[in-house]
């Protein structure tokens, strides 16, 4: 035979078509083609689950473990984001709960709709990632915190649980509630916002009369140390639907700042707090771990 080339044996790919060919090369590195088995879905229902359960979509096209292995890893990050809720952890395991799903849901997607290249891929798992994080997590997250369970950050950094469907009537002297608060203190350079959520314990109830003194409050013919920033003389009562609160974290602010009196006058101004202003009460226990925040 000649040395012409064959039309038979078209010439083997360049050592260099990887630099011209990207997309060529990173479908053969990840092997993405085995992520579509032949045959894909052939029933809606199938497609649904694959969209609905994380890791469901591996199973059945020979990517058994996978599929196990996505679950599982699904499964740890869902009690982790939950048992650590309001932590650095529990929002990394947010974050793999939402990738995972997304996963799984393109390669349903691909297994029922074959994509035509690796392009069309990206664009899927990008939408798909986007929809389910924004429109499913977003929303179940929010939904989540408003009425079943509310992480706080205190100033040392722990985290308390609370519940927000805590009803204001049933709070009573002594109990520990969250709160709304809100002020700005003129520190003398520049304004401090105060705007927040407190936990402190409710010092007196709607009806009952606080008178202070030089050292200390009197609270129903019961002495009491004074806190912080409390006054020194006079009477305060407690209007209906309201409690008195005392927010001592802004008292810490203020010995901070040097600025006692501004401080002062915005800690009196939130001491009386309205039952609109609740945010809930936090849970004794958090699964096996005792809350403390005193």
């Amino acid at each position: 035979m000649g040395h012409h080339e064959s039309a038979y044996y078209p010439p083997r790919a360049r050592w260099y078509r990887g630099l011209f060919s990207p997309w060529y090369v990173v479908r053969k590195w990840l092997r993405l083609e085995r992520l579509v088995p032949a045959g894909g879905f052939k029933s809606f229902s199938r497609l649904i689950l694959g969209l609905a359960l994380p890791g469901y979509a591996f199973a059945g096209g020979g990517l058994r473990r996978w599929s196990r292995a996505v679950g599982c890893a699904y499964g740890l990050s869902s009690a982790v984001f939950v048992v650590w809720l309001g932590y650095d952890v529990s929002n990394w395991a947010f974050g793999l709960m939402v990738g995972l799903h997304a996963t799984s849901a393109v390669v349903a997607w691909n297994r029922w709709s074959p994509p035509d290249d690796v392009r069309q891929r990206l664009v899927r798992a990008l939408v798909a990632l986007l929809s389910i994080g924004l429109l499913v997590y977003w929303p179940l997250r929010t939904v989540g915190v408003d009425y079943g369970a509310m992480p706080v950050r205190l100033q040392n950094r722990a985290v308390v649980v609370v519940n927000p469907r805590a009803r204001a009537p049933a709070v009573r002297r002594g109990d520990w509630v969250v709160y709304r608060i809100s002020g700005t203190v003129n520190s003398g350079h520049r304004d401090i916002k105060m705007d927040g959520l407190e936990l402190e314990q409710v010092v007196a109830m709607a009806g009952e009369r606080v008178r202070f003194f030089e050292d200390h409050y009197q609270l129903n013919d019961r002495s009491f140390p004074l806190r912080a920033h409390m006054p020194k003389s006079g009477e305060w009562g407690v209007p209906e639907k309201h409690w008195l609160i005392w927010p001592n974290m802004l008292a810490s602010v203020g010995q901070a700042q040097g600025v006692e009196q501004a401080i002062a006058e915005v800690m009196q101004r939130n001491a009386i707090v309205s039952f609109a202003e609740l945010a809930g009460k936090p849970y004794g226990y958090w699964f096996w771990r005792r809350q403390v925040w005193e």
